[in-house]
């Protein structure tokens, strides 16, 4: 048995797994040491560092590299938040649209999708959700909603 099958028998995960959980929990500590695990978006605590996450104050995609490397463009933030932010300010160049937002109520836009239609239209019955279909464009996806039956809020 070679050392990484030993480590990985001992550890019960993968070694490199380990490595990373070992030092995202001492970097919580180190932060937590430093009194700086307050969260950057809510200003609230973060406690454990399952929820500690390295945030960019200023995206760097699509602005300058160099945002990437600006440590005074760092902070902590909560995971929830970060990944809350991270998708209210994505947008779709080739649309100009905030991704998943659309005007029309029950339409989201899936950039994720792996297919040519990517305008989803849902209708909402209650607390359900039911997928009626993709589409190429917003307006489609709008128009099977109004065909299905429109959409209820909640």
């Amino acid at each position: 048995m070679d050392t990484f099958d030993r480590k990985k028998d001992q550890l019960g995960i993968h070694p490199a797994t380990a490595q990373h959980r070992l030092k995202k929990i001492v970097v919580f500590d180190l932060v937590k040491r430093l009194g700086e695990n307050i969260c950057y978006r809510c200003k609230k605590e973060i406690i454990s560092e399952d929820d500690l996450s390295l945030e960019h104050k200023i995206a760097w995609l699509d602005n300058s590299p160099d945002l990437f490397w600006d440590l005074e463009n760092i902070a902590w933030s909560h995971l929830s938040c970060n990944i809350r932010a991270a998708r209210r300010y994505k947008t779709n160049s080739s649309r100009g649209k905030t991704r998943g937002k659309s005007k029309h109520l029950g339409v989201s836009y899936n950039a994720c999708q792996k297919r040519k239609k990517r305008w989803l239209a849902q209708q909402r019955f209650g607390n359900k959700k039911r997928k009626i279909g993709y589409f190429h464009t917003e307006e489609e996806a709008a128009n099977a909603i109004k065909l299905a039956g429109g959409y209820e809020p909640k």
